[in-house]
């Protein structure tokens, strides 16, 4: 019979050991944390016919019903200074990246009345599970100059008043681009490489989503500061179709980052407490759906 070397064992065993904590910790590499959380609320469009009127009568509800809540509101020097762009969401006619849920968006600001030269162009996956965002993979090709944001997007559950749900957004945004707009898959895979993974066809078309051209109207009217290490600043988007008059879709939102400052789970608790408590109060204005986005596609949530 072999002996058995026990220095050899205690050897090997050393060696598993350290090779299973390098995979653990280049797992945990791979996961990448939250950047920030943001609360939503879809708005009725009849609302804002008048854009800015419409965003300053929904402020002042607002505002009204946080300071009773307790919560210190503070408006801003250019409270309803338009920011103006435009939008156009990207896809095959069959909408294959959406059915893989990955939305193409080109965004344009306007200086004045004048659309700039360079455009932004964004990728950004959509999913409900976080396990299955954080692993992901959005990135562009080296050289270009991108941002990209891992964010929980945060909702009315299934259009019930005074209820909150979660999904997750990790996106990837190249800024300044002046080249002229891809025609096919293949031209946004040279920018964002991560798409080849898809499995779409390369040679596919690209359209834009149901002829759709938005004309987005922004609008920062103050900050509410719900406590230790949590300020936020209050959002009202305004969207129209490029070629009505009407508007199309409106939407109040607030967010507030993660990983920079220390956040109380009391803030935390508060902020949740506020969005859902004040569904109630807007409920003649919330328009059912969770985003605006898959209102351009015509697709329920």
């Amino acid at each position: 019979m072999y002996k058995i070397n026990m220095r050899y064992i205690k050897y090997f065993s050393i060696q598993i050991f350290f090779l299973l904590l390098l995979f653990s910790f280049s797992y945990s590499q791979e996961k990448r944390a939250l950047d920030s959380r943001e609360f939503k609320i879809l708005l009725k469009a009849e609302k804002f016919t008048d854009s800015r009127n419409g965003a300053e009568t929904i402020w002042k509800q607002i505002k009204t019903f946080a300071v009773s809540k307790g919560f210190k509101v503070s408006e801003s020097d250019d409270a309803y200074s338009e920011n103006i762009r435009e939008i156009v969401f990207l896809d095959t006619k069959n909408l294959d990246f959406f059915k893989k849920n990955l939305i193409i968006r080109k965004r344009t600001k306007y200086s004045g009345s004048t659309l700039s030269s360079n455009y932004e162009l964004t990728i950004k996956l959509r999913v409900d599970d976080l396990k299955d965002a954080e692993s992901s993979d959005v990135s562009s090709r080296d050289g270009l100059d991108s941002k990209s944001k891992f964010e929980e997007d945060i909702g009315m559950s299934n259009d019930i008043v005074g209820s909150m749900r979660s999904v997750y957004s990790l996106s990837n945004s190249v800024k300044k681009l002046t080249f002229e707009q891809g025609i096919k898959v293949k031209d946004y895979c040279d920018i964002f490489p991560s798409l080849t993974k898809a499995g779409i066809n390369q040679e596919e078309d690209i359209y834009t989503v149901n002829d759709i051209v938005i004309k987005e109207y922004v609008y920062e009217p103050g900050e509410i500061k719900f406590g230790a290490g949590m300020k936020v600043t209050a959002e009202i988007t305004v969207w129209f179709k490029a070629d009505e008059t009407n508007p199309f879709i409106a939407e109040f939102s607030f967010k507030y980052k993660l990983g920079k400052k220390i956040i109380s789970n009391e803030s935390v608790k508060a902020c949740e407490d506020f969005f859902k408590t004040l569904q109630p109060v807007l409920s003649e204005s919330i328009h059912s759906g969770f985003t605006k986005t898959k209102m351009i596609y015509g697709k329920s949530e």
